[in-house]
């Protein structure tokens, strides 16, 4: 078993009214912690939360921004930051000598005791959800992620042709979809995994009746489905205050984490209360927005809204 006090590291820029839920969550489950927050916001809701300024830990992301090409149709400053934020994480790590560590987005909630999680993953280097997605990853070394960083240089800087190559390739590939996206840190983390078989584990999977949520908005995760909610996300079933979802075969699977991913960051607040989730009051505030955005008059309504 893993036996010392586990790390587990948020990232965060700007305000928001979900954070304070995330960061409590995580302290709930793991009492015993050490919970890192490094944002620039510069307050902090609890004391038994450290908080960094991300200012001090950017020196290696803003040398990545000089070497940046945009190949998506998200905007320039959203798909940069979320390639810098693995660039501050490593310096963080270096700077604070942390060893092993647990990478968690701001929105995902912690249910688990990573503690007893850990074991699960330890052959391997780090892990990934679905083969591309960070979003709450353990790392057994920060070398790994020093290894990954320099991958990625290498790559916008040129020096790696090959994953230049490819990241161009699939760039002028993704744009005959006509979908949303293109080039971001899941696509980085896709190659990186292909270069390096073997040492990445995969959370998404289902490891003794419980598994790590890929993206709630999604009914298939690992090639297992589970039950939708009317409102286009997992159900979830609560057993002793902790989230469950049914499998195709109406097996309970435990949710060791929820990802509110995108707009279902409304639900963050109320799944952290552990109370229904499915409020028709935050449905009902969603589909109003959905329908604003596309008659393009939401940010027309902000605006009002702000007077």
């Amino acid at each position: 078993m893993f036996n010392k006090p586990i790390n587990i590291i948020f990232i965060h820029r700007g305000k928001c009214n979900y954070l304070r839920s995330s960061l409590a969550c995580a302290r709930r489950s793991n009492p015993e912690a050490n919970i890192f927050l490094i944002d620039d916001n510069g307050n902090c809701p609890f004391d038994s939360i450290k908080h960094y300024n991300i200012n001090d830990y950017s020196d290696s992301a803003k040398e990545f921004a000089k070497k940046y090409q945009h190949f998506s149709s998200n905007p320039f400053d959203f798909e940069l930051f979320c390639i810098q934020r693995w660039f501050i994480l490593l310096d963080f790590v270096k700077i604070n000598g942390l060893e092993n560590f647990f990478y968690a987005d701001s929105d995902v909630l912690i249910f688990s005791n990573l503690t007893s999680e850990w074991p699960k993953f330890s052959n391997f280097s780090f892990t990934l959800s679905e083969g591309s997605s960070g979003h709450n990853s353990f790392w057994n070394s920060p070398k790994i992620l020093d290894d990954f960083c320099n991958f990625v240089m290498n790559i916008y800087s040129q020096k790696d042709k090959i994953g230049y190559k490819n990241i161009v390739d699939f760039w002028k590939n993704y744009q005959l979809s006509n979908k949303a996206g293109g080039v971001c840190d899941m696509t980085l983390f896709r190659f990186y995994k292909e270069r390096c078989p073997g040492i990445v584990g995969e959370t998404a999977i289902i490891i003794n009746d419980s598994t790590y949520d890929d993206n709630f908005s999604s009914g298939i995760q690992n090639g297992v489905r589970y039950k939708m909610s009317i409102f286009g996300t997992k159900k979830i079933y609560w057993k002793s205050d902790e989230p469950y979802g049914k499998d195709n075969f109406g097996k309970l699977i435990k949710f060791n984490t929820l990802h509110f991913q995108g707009d279902k960051k409304r639900y963050i607040g109320r799944a952290y209360q552990r109370k229904n989730i499915y409020a028709w009051g935050s449905f009902v505030k969603g589909k109003v927005i959905i329908i604003l955005k596309k008659i393009g008059l939401f940010k027309l309504f902000i605006k009002l809204k702000n007077i």
